[in-house]
């Protein structure tokens, strides 16, 4: 069912983006010919779907994402994460750059709040950006 879950969130953000879309612009005029890439990646940093990226578990929950040079000429791109696992108490992802806001990389650290160390995760991700 989580293979299908990006499948879906593509599906609705192409059918219902041009309805939002007029609202967004109102808000952020700059952000102009949004560019969305989605993927999901194995608990051992292996990309199960998706192109554009590459990706690699870095250490115990972390993991590191790379989108390919060209994929977001015109600003920088915003992600956000969600788990793709079975469990019922999933680890909560963060997602930064480490060491610029405007950064074709992202890392994600999964962890469950109140303890310590970071947790194995897979997951699913939208990335959203600016192209002309």
């Amino acid at each position: 069912m989580n293979r299908f879950a990006l499948a879906i969130l593509t599906l609705a953000i192409a059918l219902g983006g041009p309805a939002s879309a007029q609202t967004f612009y109102r808000v952020a005029p700059d952000f102009q010919n949004p560019h969305v890439v989605g993927g999901e990646v194995s608990a051992d940093g292996k990309i199960i779907l998706g192109t554009g990226f590459t990706a690699r578990r870095i250490a115990a929950g972390e993991y590191r994402v790379v989108f390919s040079n060209g994929l977001f000429p015109d600003g920088c791109p915003v992600m956000t994460v969600t788990d793709a696992s079975d469990t019922e108490s999933p680890a909560t992802p963060e997602v930064y750059h480490q060491y610029s806001a405007c950064s074709l990389v992202f890392y994600v650290i999964f962890f469950i709040p109140g303890s310590y160390g970071a947790f194995d995760q897979s997951f699913q991700f939208v990335a959203v950006g600016t192209s002309r």
